[in-house]
């Protein structure tokens, strides 16, 4: 019996099969597949967080002062600060130089970006419905009446 070397098609199949580059197509698709059901998993994560909208409290604006006072970043003078009073006792005071179409003694929507700390941003809801943002100058926590 004669033994014949094998041609070259043969030897590139058997180098195919045995090579680490027939296994690398096969991880390359486990690893896409992994990739694509991470991304799959991060929009839906993230659309359902987007859905789920941010955290409004139910609040009373409690003060209105108007104050005529320099301020290094606006050209407007008049600075007007609202205080708003939450549900649990909370009181916020928030500046802007701008008017805002909201009701004293009306009840709003309200929320803070962040923590909440002086310095940091609230959002109200105004009388039209619109979305104001204001910057926090004050937080107290008012002492609750008790009952005896």
């Amino acid at each position: 019996m004669k033994l014949e070397p094998p041609s070259r098609k043969e030897s590139l199949e058997a180098y195919s099969e045995n090579s680490c580059f027939a296994n690398g197509a096969s991880v390359k698709k486990e690893y896409m597949a992994i990739k694509k059901a991470a991304l799959i998993a991060a929009v839906l994560t993230f659309t359902l967080t987007a859905w789920a909208g941010p955290d409004w409290k139910n609040s009373t604006l409690i003060k209105i002062e108007t104050v005529d006072a320099w301020c290094r970043h606006c050209p407007e003078w008049n600075q007007t600060s609202y205080s708003f009073k939450l549900d649990d006792g909370t009181v916020y005071v928030a500046q802007t130089h701008k008017t805002l179409d909201v009701t004293l003694n009306g009840h709003t929507k309200f929320r803070v970006e962040k923590d909440g700390h002086v310095g940091d941003y609230v959002h109200i809801l105004d009388d039209a419905g619109k979305d104001r943002k204001l910057r926090i100058t004050k937080k107290e926590i008012q002492p609750q009446a008790s009952t005896k």
